[in-house]
């Protein structure tokens, strides 16, 4: 389902927890409204996920009111067929070109079996 990307313990992002990159063939996305509460539902690309939380990619345009500390409720990830509720709290962005950011954020599961 996930291939390693990085061991990061000890990384100088001062990542804890390793790094599981989603494999294009699993199709893994991240989905939400924005702005919240009542936004357009986007379906945005997941990049890589840990223990701790997710990375995701986004246009650079259209989330100009994201920022690090925003917390997005009503968050489905999915990889391949498995769907997970939750919410997510943006601990960075980073822009990584003219057209795309990298966010990344805390990942809190709605329940228990999530």
């Amino acid at each position: 389902m996930t291939e390693r990307k990085h061991a990061g313990v000890g990384d100088s992002k001062g990542r804890q927890e390793e790094r599981l990159a989603v494999p294009r063939p699993e199709r893994g996305f991240v989905e939400f409204d924005f702005p919240q509460p009542f936004g357009k539902r986007r379906r945005l690309t997941l990049l890589d996920l840990s223990a701790a939380g997710l990375r995701f990619a986004l246009p650079s345009y259209g989330f100009s009111r994201l920022d690090v500390s925003t917390h997005l409720t009503d968050v489905i990830v999915c990889i391949g067929g498995c769907e997970i509720e939750g919410e997510v709290v943006v601990l960075h962005l980073t822009r990584e070109s003219a057209s795309r950011v990298l966010c990344g954020g805390r990942f809190y599961p709605a329940t228990e079996q999530d």
